[in-house]
C-alpha cells in the first residue's frame, strides 16, 4: 500500500475506479466516487459492512449540495452550516435521483457532510463527483485515526493512502436531521446538542435509530477485540477482575487500584478524550491483557458522544 500526502495521485486513483483511504478531520475513510457503483461495493467488501447500512456523501463546497437533494437546502440548515462547515455535521437530507440507491440503502434520504481536513478539501474540489466515505475499519471495529491504523487493517488490500496525519477531532460526525420541522440528533459526534442549540436558538432532539439504518447505529460498534467493560466505578470492577491483566482507560487522573497493567488517562480535558480514545483502545487491544476497563465520560459536551462510542463498543 502506498501512503503519500500527493493529492493528484489520490484523484488519479479515485477517477481510475480505486478505492482510497483517505484522511478527515473526524477518523479516517474508505473513499469511492459515489457514481462509481463497482467502487462503492468494493468499499462495502472491504469493511465487510452490510448493503444495508447507508453511506455519508462527502462534498467540497455547500453549492455541491444541490447536485443531491430534492428541493431547497432547509433554512435550519443552511444556519447550521455556516456555523459549522466544513466540519463534523452531517445533515440527512431528502435525496434527488442522481443519488444511487447504493449509497442510501435504498432510503430516500442521504447523509451529506463537508469535511474540514484541508488535504480532503483540495481533493474534493479537484475531483468532479462527491465522494463515499464510511469510516476505515471492519464493520463494527474500532474507528481509524492514524494511517498506522488503517495499514493494520487493509494492508495488502488498499492500494492508496492519502496521509494527512492525525485526526484533529477523533470521532465521527454528529448526523442531524428535520422531522415536524424540528431539528433531530441521529448520531451523536463532533458536533455537541448545545452546539447546535446555540445558533438554532431553539431545543434540538434526540432521535434513537436502531439496527443498521444510518452509520454508527448498530448496537454493537467501534468495538476492539478485547473485552471491554464501561464502569462509574474502575476500582470496584479492578478489584473484582484482580486475577486478569487490566488496562484502564480514565477520564480524571484518581485512580486508586494500582494492580493494572495500564493506565491511560485524559485528565479532564475533553478535547483529548475525543481526539485519542479510539487510539487508546487500538493500542490496548495490542498488548498483552485479558481486559479493558474505561471509566464512564461526564454526560455533558463531547461527553455525550464518547459515551455513545464507548458503550456500543463494549456492547454484547
Amino acid at each position: 500500500m502506498i501512503v503519500s500526502n500527493d493529492v493528484d495521485q489520490a484523484v488519479s486513483e479515485l477517477v481510475n475506479g480505486k478505492v482510497i483511504a483517505i484522511p478527515t478531520e473526524t477518523v479516517y475513510g474508505l473513499a469511492a466516487n459515489i457514481f462509481d457503483e463497482n467502487a462503492v461495493r468494493k468499499i462495502f467488501e472491504l469493511k465487510e459492512r452490510p448493503l444495508t447500512n447507508p453511506l455519508i456523501v462527502h462534498i467540497g463546497s455547500i453549492s455541491q449540495i444541490e447536485r443531491l437533494i430534492k428541493g431547497t437546502f432547509p433554512k435550519q440548515f443552511k444556519m447550521l452550516a455556516t456555523s459549522f462547515w466544513p466540519g463534523p455535521l452531517t445533515f440527512l437530507l431528502d435525496k434527488n435521483n442522481e443519488v444511487p440507491n447504493l449509497i442510501t440503502a435504498n432510503s430516500d434520504r442521504v447523509a451529506i457532510r463537508m469535511p474540514s481536513h484541508p488535504l480532503l478539501l483540495k481533493l474534493l474540489n479537484k475531483i468532479e463527483f462527491p465522494l463515499a466515505a464510511p469510516s476505515a475499519n471492519p464493520y463494527k471495529r474500532i474507528s481509524s485515526t492514524e494511517v498506522g491504523h488503517v495499514s493494520k487493517y487493509f494492508e495488502g488490500k488498499l492500494d492508496f493512502t492519502l496521509d494527512g496525519g492525525k485526526c484533529d477531532i477523533g470521532i465521527e460526525s454528529t448526523i442531524i436531521g428535520l422531522e415536524d420541522g424540528n431539528v433531530v440528533i441521529y448520531r451523536k459526534g463532533g458536533i455537541s446538542k448545545c452546539q447546535l442549540e446555540a445558533v438554532l436558538k431553539t431545543e434540538v432532539y434526540y432521535k434513537s435509530v436502531q439496527g443498521s439504518q444510518l452509520p454508527g447505529s448498530a448496537l454493537k460498534h467501534y468495538a476492539p477485540s478485547k473485552k471491554l467493560i464501561v464502569t462509574d466505578d474502575i476500582n470496584k470492577i479492578v478489584l473484582i477482575n484482580d486475577s486478569k491483566r487490566i488496562g484502564v482507560i480514565q477520564f480524571s487522573d484518581n485512580l486508586l487500584a494500582e494492580e493494572v497493567k495500564f493506565k491511560l488517562f485524559f485528565r479532564g480535558d475533553y478535547e483529548d478524550a475525543s481526539r485519542n480514545l479510539f487510539n487508546y483502545l487500538h493500542f490496548l487491544e495490542q498488548q498483552d491483557i485479558d481486559l479493558i476497563v474505561c471509566e464512564k465520560f461526564p454526560d455533558k459536551g463531547i461527553g455525550v458522544a464518547l459515551n455513545d462510542r464507548i458503550l456500543r463498543a463494549s456492547s454484547k
